[in-house]
């Protein structure tokens, strides 16, 4: 049996944390009164922290309390939440001895965080551990002698070695045998190859499909407005272009053509009347807390706008590229200049035939996407509850796309273990009765050599 003591961040990251950390009511969860007070602040809003806030709101008001004593300076109440089988307790004092003149309010509400909880460690429960989501908090506690902890798991969890590169013999034969039958270590996670003949040097690329391999069309891959480049573009498009697979993951690198291949290659479904439209919804920490600054009011697309920019310089690139190759059919001297006004207009042409709409996050609760193609992009900012309630807006005729980087959480509610991305990569580790999955890593950095070399020079492995 275990007790923890939560931070504020826990909470609103998923009031399902409290449900996880109880294990069946096994362990106690302390909850310190500040902590209510910063939940209390954040119950008003349409952002997912506001829907977790309401919530932990609704648990308190169906627990009952069991019993309210007084230990020392430190006020304790009890309450049972039966429909769920776990208890709370609620920590309060009268008097804090941090100073409210000196500091942040946010910081202020750390440390009196911490000091009630130092105060219950040291009369009620010795053992007790904080848990927080806020490396500067978890820092805070162990410099005054607490035991923190974060909700973290290995990163041997979160599988990204997705493709694999195997030598074969004769490979013109192996299309369409069981996998087993070629790759004896095959695992789930292995959803592509490249297969070198031993013999004459020659690769293929091939995907798994229902336990059996399949070559890729390379010359169907040709026909895209925006052709792949290199081999988990291919596979990655492939993967998008095939009947087989419901959701595609990729973990993806700054850089690697991830949302440009999207969004063409969804264009490309569309025109084949695949699906009848395509939603891009982008989640970042600017446009969650953009939604109650610029209210809900007329033109809220409009101020969303550039919370969309990469979705708009995608379709500017195909634009751009689609005319220069118009041009360049209807003279080979190519000297035609595109205008500004022309690639609008384009872009513009390419939102009404395809059915392009954008969609923040907190417009989705309550809604059904149908017969489309959901591009999810910089998913890695992304809670558990929002990948949740993305994906549970989509009903079966639906494909979606998800794709972003643990490299780049901006996100204070989440860490590269509990995001959505992390949750949807684990997932990618096995079989799933209900639907189909294809994940890939995308590491070649293709925009440039300025984002190449910055890549380079600035990550540490």
């Amino acid at each position: 049996m275990r007790t923890y003591i939560l931070d504020t961040n826990i909470i609103l990251d998923s009031v399902e944390n409290i449900l996880t950390l109880s294990d069946n009511g096994t362990n106690t969860i302390v909850i310190p009164e500040t902590v209510i007070d910063e939940l209390d602040a954040k119950k008003t809003g349409f952002e997912d922290i506001n829907f977790n806030a309401r919530q932990f709101a609704r648990l308190l008001e169906d627990s009952t309390i069991i019993s309210s004593n007084q230990i020392g300076n430190l006020h304790i109440i009890t309450t049972s939440v039966e429909s769920l089988g776990i208890s709370l307790k609620i920590i309060s004092k009268k008097t804090y001895a941090c100073d409210a003149q000196s500091v942040a309010l946010n910081i202020l509400n750390d440390r009196k965080i911490l000091e009630v909880s130092q105060d219950y460690i040291s009369t009620v429960d010795t053992n007790s551990i904080l848990v927080s989501l806020d490396i500067m908090f978890r820092t805070r506690a162990l410099s005054i002698g607490l035991n923190a902890e974060a909700l973290v798991g290995k990163n041997s969890d979160i599988p990204n070695e997705f493709h694999k590169t195997l030598r074969v013999d004769d490979i013109m034969s192996l299309n369409s045998l069981p996998i087993t039958s070629i790759d004896p270590d095959y695992i789930v996670e292995n959803y592509s190859y490249t297969l070198i003949d031993n013999h004459t040097g020659n690769e293929k690329l091939a995907y798994v499909a229902n336990g059996h391999l399949h070559f890729i069309d390379e010359a169907d891959l040709g026909r895209q407005s925006v052709r792949p480049m290199n081999k988990e573009q291919k596979l990655f498009v492939n993967a998008i272009l095939s009947d087989l697979y419901q959701i595609i993951i990729s973990d993806a690198k700054a850089g690697s053509g991830k949302t440009l291949l999207s969004l063409a290659t969804a264009m490309r479904l569309v025109s084949k009347k695949k699906f009848s439209n395509i939603v891009y919804v982008r989640n970042s920490i600017e446009s969650l807390a953009k939604g109650e600054d610029v209210g809900f009011l007329p033109g809220l697309e409009e101020k969303f706008r550039i919370y969309n920019h990469p979705l708009y310089d995608s379709l500017r690139f195909i634009a751009k590229s689609e005319l220069t190759k118009s041009n360049a059919n209807k003279s080979k001297a190519n000297t035609t200049v595109i205008s500004e006004d022309t690639i609008t207009a384009k872009v513009d042409e390419y939102i009404e035939k395809y059915r392009i709409q954008t969609m923040w996050v907190g417009e989705m609760r309550g809604r059904t996407i149908s017969d489309a193609i959901v591009i999810v992009d910089e998913i890695q900012n992304c809670s558990a509850s929002t990948g949740q309630l993305i994906l549970s807006r989509l009903d079966k005729n639906c494909k979606v796309i998800c794709i972003g980087s643990n490299r780049q959480i901006d996100n204070l509610y989440t860490n590269k273990y509990i995001n959505s991305l992390s949750f949807l990569l684990k997932a990618a580790k096995s079989l799933h009765s209900e639907v189909s999955l294809f994940a890939i890593e995308l590491n070649r950095v293709l925009r440039g050599p300025i984002t190449e070399w910055s890549e380079k020079i600035f990550t540490r492995k």
